[in-house]
């Protein structure tokens, strides 16, 4: 970890938590611009579909693939 972050991780937990809160929202809000711009950018509702489709397979993916290895 960096030297400076770890000091305000000790010090300041509270503000390093608002810290590390923003950048996980502003990581998804990053995500998700460029998700609609990438699937389908004129049909807002199919964009919708497909991202929540192609996320349930990601998940139930992921979850068996978990489930085998333990």
């Amino acid at each position: 970890m960096i030297p400076g972050f770890k000091k305000l991780k000790e010090r300041h937990q509270f503000f390093f938590a608002i810290l590390i809160g923003i950048a996980v929202i502003l990581f998804w809000r990053g995500v998700w611009a460029v998700a609609d711009v990438l699937i389908f950018p004129d049909d807002y509702l199919l964009s919708g579909i497909i991202s929540l489709l192609l996320g349930l397979f990601i998940l139930i993916t992921s979850k068996y693939l978990i489930r085998e290895l333990i």
